[in-house]
């Protein structure tokens, strides 16, 4: 949050500006939406790169969330999908991707999701990040707009904070099935 109002104040961006929400159509949050199912698909990827990672010692560190119970659920999504959604969307693709135009929209959003994964420092999360940073930013370059874009952020980390309370860990073949081929169609 501090680094988003940094930003806008220093470059004297409006917030409205930096969101764009009176341009954006509801057709991108449902392609956005969509395009969740398939980025979710990735994360049998990131178990490969972690396999790859290990064969050179690489262990990655224990992620451990706070209490989900009672209201430490409430806190934790507040936290870590609401709040992030919401900032970093208006880091990456409110603020960031605008001095990424010279580059073309595939350098753009190629840049952006690079950036994206290096800013979450986490190794066995690389690819996944870096293709859900390309996707967002993709999302904002056609909508015009982030909201799309906080929009599938914020249900991608509350999925993950969901299925964390409920103790699943991997999808049935079935589903990670149905997944991929929702990922393709997206």
């Amino acid at each position: 949050a501090a680094v988003a109002w940094w930003l806008l104040s220093w470059t004297k961006t409006p917030v409205r500006q930096a969101v764009k929400a009176q341009e954006c159509s509801g057709r991108y949050c449902l392609i956005a939406r969509l395009m969740q199912f398939g980025l979710l698909a990735l994360s049998e990827l990131n178990g490969l790169f972690l396999e790859f990672l290990g064969a050179f010692g690489y262990v990655g560190p224990e992620i451990r969330l706070p209490s989900l119970d009672g209201f430490g659920f409430v806190g934790v999504l507040l936290v870590v999908a609401v709040l992030p959604a919401i900032f970093e969307e208006i880091i990456f693709r409110g603020f960031l991707l605008k001095g990424m135009k010279p580059f073309g929209t595939l350098g753009a959003v190629l840049f952006s999701g690079g950036l994206f994964a290096l800013y979450h420092q986490n190794p066995a999360q690389t690819i996944y990040q870096f293709c859900c940073g390309a996707a967002f930013a993709f999302v904002a370059i056609k909508a015009g707009s982030i909201l799309p874009t906080v929009f599938s952020h914020f249900l991608n980390n509350a999925y993950i904070i969901v299925m964390t309370k409920l103790g699943v860990t991997a999808f049935p073949t079935p589903v990670y099935i149905t997944l991929l081929i929702l990922e393709i169609l997206s």
